[in-house]
C-alpha cells in the first residue's frame, strides 16, 4: 500500500506486518518486525466510548508502541472496508503517521499491513 501523502512518515520506506491478537475485552496487542528485522510490540486499549465495529474490533484505540527509538504513544483509528480493516495510526498531535489494511485471520487475530 502506497505512503499517503498527509502522512508524515520520516522515513518512506517504513513498513511492517502486525499481528494482533483480539482479546475478549477489546483491547488488541501486537507483534511486529519493522525494516531492519526489529521485532516490536504494540499495545492498543480501546478508548471510552468507542464504537463497537464488529468482529471484536472497535472504531479507536489509544496506542502505546516500543521500538529503538523508546516509547510512542497516540490512537488509532479502525474502519471497515471491502472485506477487511482500514487501521490510522496518529501522533498525539493529530498528525497522520501510517495508514494500513488489515484482515481477520481467525477469530482472535488480526493481521495488518502499513506502509
Amino acid at each position: 500500500m502506497a505512503s499517503s501523502k498527509a502522512a508524515t512518515n520520516k522515513i518512506d520506506d517504513t513498513y511492517a506486518l502486525i499481528l494482533y491478537d483480539i482479546g475478549l475485552d477489546g483491547c488488541i496487542n501486537g507483534v511486529y518486525r519493522g525494516p531492519n528485522s526489529e521485532v516490536y510490540v504494540e499495545l492498543l486499549r480501546k478508548k471510552a466510548g468507542a464504537t463497537n465495529i464488529g468482529d471484536g474490533l472497535f472504531s479507536i484505540y489509544r496506542n502505546q508502541y516500543i521500538d529503538t527509538a523508546g516509547t510512542h504513544t497516540g490512537w488509532v483509528t479502525v474502519k471497515p472496508q471491502k472485506g477487511g480493516y482500514i487501521f490510522e495510526w496518529y501522533q498525539k498531535k493529530g498528525v497522520l503517521d501510517f495508514r494500513g489494511i488489515g484482515y481477520k485471520m481467525n477469530e482472535r487475530q488480526i493481521a495488518v499491513y502499513y506502509h
